[in-house]
């Protein structure tokens, strides 16, 4: 008899206790695997990491995909709203304490109405934010959206007057001095931002949209690839290489990866081996792209 990797046995006896296998979408996230599960009509879908570590399983909502819940911080590590993972994602490197949620493998982040607490080690920053902003997404099983670090942290805060509007907040983590900047446009419900090296990166794939600073206070809209669709992820590395995922018009809306040129200023094809082994989000996608054409050879024979 044939027997089942034990990774492999244990992401699928998770897969059996979820319920619903049938609506499962497994992808392989360095040498961990993931699972999206779909939930029964009156509970949320479950997302299920398993590594040599252990396993967990967390609540989501499928149609803000799992980056809410999962996703690749500045400084390389992989997060989730209970622990930090390497980015081999071979190893658990911190679980925060409760109530915090991480940002990156040294730094949490906890609200108490209009006080925001950013931990970085055995330091910490306090801010108090202005009466008419305030910070979303930060519910416990939800990691923040709106919020990443570099050597400072940047934070994107709603208008209760103006919902259409963002304000900039950039803390420095050694001072804790705290700056902002001119409100933005809202980029999308969805909007991820991603600190690294150069600066940060705000995305809306809803939008179509990407949007880079170098000091987290000034904003520049970045122009996709040629024949695109649909933005479908992004993604930078901690040294700042950056890199995006299309559904491409011209070759039958699949997906195509591009990393961008700095010295060319530009989008470069990249070929689906070159894209980092931990990029949540193209995982996810790759895998959900090769069911999809799977399914179309199936039904043309």
């Amino acid at each position: 008899m044939r027997r089942l990797h034990p990774l492999r046995a244990l992401s699928a006896a998770i897969w059996l206790l979820a319920g619903q296998p049938s609506m499962a979408t497994e992808w392989t996230l360095g040498d961990s695997s993931a699972h999206t599960m779909s939930g029964a009509p009156d509970a949320p879908d479950m997302l299920a990491i398993a590594g040599p570590w252990g396993t967990v399983t967390v609540p989501f909502n499928r149609s803000r995909t799992p980056l809410d819940v999962l996703n690749g911080s500045q400084d390389g590590s992989i997060r989730l709203p209970r622990l930090i993972l390497s980015a081999d994602a071979r190893r658990v490197l911190r679980r925060p304490p409760r109530f915090r949620l991480p940002l990156d493998a040294l730094t949490d982040i906890s609200t108490s109405g209009s006080r925001i607490t950013i931990y970085r080690g055995t330091r910490h920053c306090v801010i108090h934010l202005p009466a008419e902003w305030k910070i979303e997404n930060q519910r416990i099983e939800r990691l923040p959206r709106d919020v990443a670090t570099s050597a400072r942290a940047v934070l994107l805060l709603a208008s209760k007057p103006a919902p259409d509007s963002l304000l900039p907040t950039r803390v420095d983590l050694a001072s804790c001095r705290v700056h902002t900047g001119e409100p933005i446009k809202r980029t999308g419900f969805d909007a991820l931002l991603q600190g690294h090296a150069g600066g940060w990166w705000l995305t809306s794939t809803v939008e179509n949209t990407l949007l880079v600073s170098k000091d987290g206070m000034r904003w520049t809209d970045v122009t996709l690839p040629q024949a695109t669709h649909a933005l479908l992820g992004a993604y930078v590395t901690p040294e700042g290489q950056a890199w995006i995922v299309v559904s491409q018009a011209d070759i039958g809306f699949r997906l195509q990866a591009y990393r961008w040129d700095e010295q060319a200023r530009s989008w470069t094809q990249a070929a689906m081996g070159e894209v980092p082994r931990t990029w949540v989000d193209f995982a996810r996608l790759e895998a959900e792209d090769k069911i999809s054409a799977q399914s179309a050879k199936e039904s043309q024979q």
